[in-house]
């Protein structure tokens, strides 16, 4: 008997919901998760909660935190959102904008000054400027004007850097300031004494940066090593430990006690010292152990200047979103002496939080440790939008339970590679001695 198309797909449909309704129903395989927690929601408590993640959950999850899970009694995966609290860094709501230039002058050996044309009444908090030459400490007057004729003062005494080494570069070349929407914006850039006679604004960029809510943050302790610097080298490098993996660091500051500098710096970051690597070869595997380089993370310039009686400083690496365990400063001093740094200020912002839909009356429990899951796939987060960000009841989770890693044993091939070889041996003989009688026979036929 045939069967019409439609039926076939009828019947294709069926199977495949059926295959997913039974794929759905089958509990959650926690057998690659290392780590595991119940969660203790109480009585009256229900609907959608938050369940902050702790230290301990940190340092044995992914950095992004994919392989987290929540399940129920009965095994089944329960939907979630992850929700990580916001970096207060300005987010930009503009590209950076290359600005018209107009009316360039200059004073010799006096300062550098330029008009900013934005050709309408545009919103705008922040510049980036580009400036001549190279190792540079300049000061800026940066003015604004609805007509170009009436002049209002937006920043002073504020600074410019360039620290160019061999072969990196350091810059502060952003001025920040209250958002305006004056369509012309002056600047001047003053010369220093070791400036030539000459200076020039070679470009200039404006962007409005929306500021995010106010962020809570929480000091760490930390104990910063001194590490000799390589070579003949004049730099100063501080080494910390932060304790835990995936922390979100915030704010590195330096407490420094010289009365005016400025220094060129670079943050870097891993989360250890060295790893084991295993290189498969011709005969088995050779494993080793090899040292993990440093990612870079931040780079710019600490300063401290003195105008008359104002002092303008920046000692505090911001916003810096990463979450290595280990940092490493490298303060560049060229030829200049140390700086005398009396302490470190570091935080950190608030760990991240798990939301999901709690049943009352039922027990949960959160997995994790699973370096190769991949982040699952819900719909909660697309069809509850803001749902990480709504004030959902907080709860608890109870004592994290470390599953012992089982030691995945070689293939039997490679663990009993001498018998394997006793075998080859003898079937090689067996089938020598073979073909040897075969060969007599033959001859005794023949003869």
């Amino acid at each position: 008997m045939k069967l019409s198309s439609r039926m076939v797909l009828f019947a294709a449909s069926f199977i495949g919901s059926a295959a997913m309704a039974a794929s759905s129903a089958v509990p959650f395989d926690a057998k690659d998760w290392s780590w595991k927690c119940p969660i203790e929601i109480p009585a009256e408590v229900s609907g959608f909660v938050r369940v902050p993640i702790n230290a301990a959950m940190l340092e044995q999850s992914q950095g992004s935190l994919n392989d987290l899970r929540i399940v129920d009694a009965q095994g089944m995966l329960v939907p979630h959102v992850l929700f990580r609290p916001p970096v207060s860094a300005p987010s930009e709501r503009l590209a950076w904008k290359p600005i018209v230039l107009i009316n360039r002058v200059f004073m010799p050996e006096g300062h550098a000054s330029v008009t900013l044309d934005f050709g309408a009444a545009i919103q705008k908090n922040r510049v980036q400027v580009q400036l001549s030459e190279t190792n540079y400490r300049r000061k800026a007057l940066l003015e604004g004007s609805v007509d170009g004729a009436i002049w209002n003062t937006l920043l002073e005494n504020q600074w410019l850097f360039d620290v160019s080494l061999t072969a990196e570069h350091f810059k502060a070349d952003t001025l920040s300031f209250p958002v305006n929407d004056f369509r012309y914006l002056r600047l001047t850039v003053y010369c220093m004494p070791d400036d030539p006679r000459r200076i020039d604004v070679l470009g200039v960029q404006a962007v409005l940066a929306e500021a995010m809510p106010p962020k809570r943050l929480s000091p760490i302790e930390v104990a910063p090593k001194l590490v000799a610097p390589e070579g003949e080298s004049n730099d100063t490098i501080y080494e910390f430990d932060l304790g835990v993996r995936n922390l979100p660091l915030d704010t590195v500051a330096l407490r420094v006690s010289d009365p005016y500098f400025h220094r060129a710096y670079a943050l870097f970051g891993r989360d250890a010292a060295t790893e084991r690597v295993v290189r498969p070869m011709e005969q088995g595997a050779q494993e080793y152990e090899r040292e993990i380089p440093w990612s870079p993370v931040g780079r710019g310039v600490f300063y401290r200047m003195h105008e008359a009686s104002e002092s303008k400083e920046s000692l505090a690496m911001e916003d810096l979103s990463t979450s290595f365990r280990f940092l490493r400063l490298r303060v560049y001093n060229g030829d200049m002496p140390p700086l005398h740094v009396d302490g470190f200020d570091v935080k950190r912002r608030d760990f991240p939080s798990v939301v999901f839909d709690a049943q009352v009356g039922r027990p949960y429990t959160m997995l994790g440790g699973n370096p190769a899951a991949y982040p699952p796939s819900y719909d909660l987060g697309i069809s509850m939008a803001g749902l990480a960000e709504r004030n959902c009841p907080e709860v608890t989770s109870g004592t994290m339970t470390v599953q012992p890693k089982v030691q995945e044993l070689p293939p039997w091939t490679e663990r009993h590679r001498f018998v394997l070889w006793i075998a080859l041996v003898l079937a090689s003989a067996v089938l020598l001695l073979l073909t040897l009688r075969s060969f007599q026979k033959i001859q005794q036929g023949s003869t």
